[in-house]
């Protein structure tokens, strides 16, 4: 089990309990069989300073993430899951996961009687992702697959592909195949060159449907007398290409 350490300074850690004494990066060693005994919901004191002890949530851990590539941040990720109907019990395939960062999302909300079928080449990345969706305890909900999906996609008749990969024009027969009839495909995607070759792509396959987005996200400063945007803002991270199979 793990919880999450709210600092007064806004700071944030998710430990792992029943662990004795653990090192947490950027705060010391911590005593976690005393933050087992005091349970979530509540207020302690830690190397001299107050946190409260909270229940983990998906968007709490994608903030502070071992990031070992570029991830697909919670703004696109929402609109992924919705776009693509992802809902509870549903069958996913997420091609090229990395560390899980969508993947957590994509997990929390199908459930335990949905199922992500995570491709990822890279073994180093896989091993991240797990321990990620273990200490949200949603591992069982992924099956981690450690191949290129060039080679082929096993499953058939899923709700939804997303794709996170540079050339998913090379795969996208294969896409069309795992789909089932009126589901979505979706590929993130960082340069118009990208979108404009997949999109081709989608539509020489079949998709129709075809639609890109970008989602930029700027915050309000919000204060008494003086509620304004924020002057700086998240801009752009990557294209959201999207094609329905017909």
């Amino acid at each position: 089990m793990y919880v999450l350490l709210l600092g007064e300074d806004g700071k944030k850690y998710v430990v792992e309990l029943a662990k004795g004494m653990q090192a947490v990066h950027d705060l010391g060693v911590v005593n976690t069989d005393a933050l087992a005994e005091a349970g979530v919901n509540k207020k302690i004191e830690i190397l001299g300073k107050r946190f409260l002890v909270l229940e983990p949530q998906p968007v709490d851990y994608i903030e502070i993430i071992k990031r070992k590539t570029q991830i697909i941040l919670p703004k696109d990720s929402a609109y992924i899951i919705v776009k693509c109907g992802i809902s509870p019990g549903k069958k996913v395939v997420e091609i090229g996961s990395g560390v899980g960062a969508l993947t957590i999302f994509l997990a929390s909300i199908v459930g335990s009687a949905g199922k992500i079928y995570a491709y990822e080449r890279r073994r180093e990345h896989i091993l991240e992702m797990q321990k990620n969706l273990n200490k949200l305890g949603l591992g069982h909900i992924v099956e981690s697959i450690e191949q290129d999906a060039e080679q082929g996609i096993a499953q058939c008749n899923v709700d939804a592909v997303v794709c996170d990969i540079p050339e998913p024009w090379k795969i996208m027969h294969e896409i069309y195949r795992a789909l089932k009839i009126g589901c979505w495909c979706a590929c993130y995607l960082p340069t118009y060159n990208q979108v404009e070759r997949c999109a081709v792509s989608m539509r020489d396959t079949g998709f129709g449907f075809i639609e890109c987005n970008e989602i930029l996200m700027r915050q309000i400063c919000v204060a008494e007398g003086a509620v304004r945007p924020d002057f700086s803002m998240l801009g752009h991270t990557g294209f959201l290409l999207f094609g329905r199979k017909i």
